[in-house]
């Protein structure tokens, strides 16, 4: 009579059950980063933004490049992998996106366009991309986009048992510690991170790092984008303003940085700079452009703080602040019987003195 133990049972059933112990000794506590802090070995990360407008692919390039040569990405540390990378892209249209990236003539950056996989189904591609990694040596699997090379079509992007069958195959990978970047579109009325990519929300469930790309600013030519991102892994900076400058993308600061910098320098040239033209609170923000009245008023705290500015209150009703830009002071200085005047500029004295 066989003997069925349970690690037989669970065998047929296809599951595997093992104790909390014998998954940390599996796997080393240490977070490896590919691209610190977003892209981590053996985990998923997710790139969404709208169609041709927010500048994804830019970025997963430009970040791609990094790794290729170790070189830090918007101030981190890279791992040196080479890469794989599945683009659903023309070859006309890549070429021109490769070569912006400085990548058209890289040899460890392989590509598989998704005109050559149309007599292959899904998982044989993953198959096929998997074998590629291992023979290459590549640590780092990139899919532009996730539904069209799992041909998900119309309706089925918004269901969640396809977009789970979808992201199945590529478990393989990361199991072996691959990571990968996966690339989605987001709805046309966009939304915040987690809830910007289209279709199921069991897309973004299944990814480790989420991160969305908007335009910084609502003006098409420029190059300013808002990073937003949210990890099961420490470090990402939640909302982070970048910029693409000569190919680099350059992180800015985080967007509540971003917009205080800015509304300081609209302040500043706003305000008046003696006592008695000094302006009110509102209608100093109201003067500068793009302020609203919460960065506005940290602005004003911090200039003052500083020195930049100086204030009043006002006995008026409701004793509003005035402000006003501190004048130089003119103070005489003497040398070989010659009298100077420099000009000196202080943070306290407003006046200028008579000689």
């Amino acid at each position: 009579m066989e003997i069925i133990t349970e690690d037989i049972q669970e065998e047929k059933k296809g599951v595997r059950f093992r104790t909390a112990a014998e998954l940390s000794n599996a796997i080393s506590a240490e977070v490896v980063f590919i691209s610190e802090p977003y892209v981590v070995a053996g985990a998923i990360a997710e790139i969404s933004g709208k169609i041709k407008a927010s500048g994804k692919i830019t970025f997963l390039l430009a970040m791609c490049r990094s790794v290729l040569d170790r070189q830090q990405f918007m101030g981190y540390p890279t791992s040196k992998s080479p890469i794989v990378y599945l683009t659903e892209q023309p070859d006309a249209s890549f070429r021109v996106a490769i070569g912006r990236a400085g990548l058209d003539q890289r040899e460890d950056f392989l590509i598989l366009s998704y005109k050559d996989t149309l007599s292959s189904d899904w998982e044989a591609i993953v198959q096929a991309a998997h074998a590629k990694c291992a023979e290459i040596g590549s640590r780092l699997l990139c899919v532009d986009t996730l539904p069209q090379f799992a041909g998900m079509e119309g309706s089925s992007e918004n269901d969640s048992g396809s977009a789970m069958k979808a992201v199945r195959p590529l478990l393989g990978l990361t199991s072996e510690g691959i990571a990968v970047v996966v690339v989605r579109h987001d709805w046309k009325s966009g939304g915040d991170v987690g809830d910007a990519g289209r279709g199921s929300t069991a897309w973004g469930g299944a990814a480790d790092t989420l991160i969305n790309i908007t335009r910084g600013d609502g003006n098409s030519l420029s190059t300013v984008r808002n990073l937003s991102c949210i990890s099961r892994f420490d470090g990402p900076p939640e909302k982070l303003v970048i910029d693409l400058r000569d190919g680099e993308y350059v992180a800015l600061g985080t967007q509540t940085m971003v917009a205080l910098s800015r509304a300081k320098d609209e302040i500043l040239k706003v305000v008046p700079g003696c006592e008695a033209e000094a302006m009110k609170t509102g209608d100093i923000i109201e003067a500068a452009a793009g302020v609203n009245k919460t960065i506005g008023q940290q602005a004003l705290d911090e200039l003052f703080e500083e020195g930049s500015l100086q204030k009043i209150q006002s006995k008026d009703r409701g004793r509003p602040f005035f402000y006003w830009k501190p004048m130089p002071i003119i103070s005489e200085l003497s040398f070989d019987s010659v009298t100077y005047r420099e000009i000196v500029v202080t943070e306290t004295n407003n006046s200028i003195p008579s000689f």
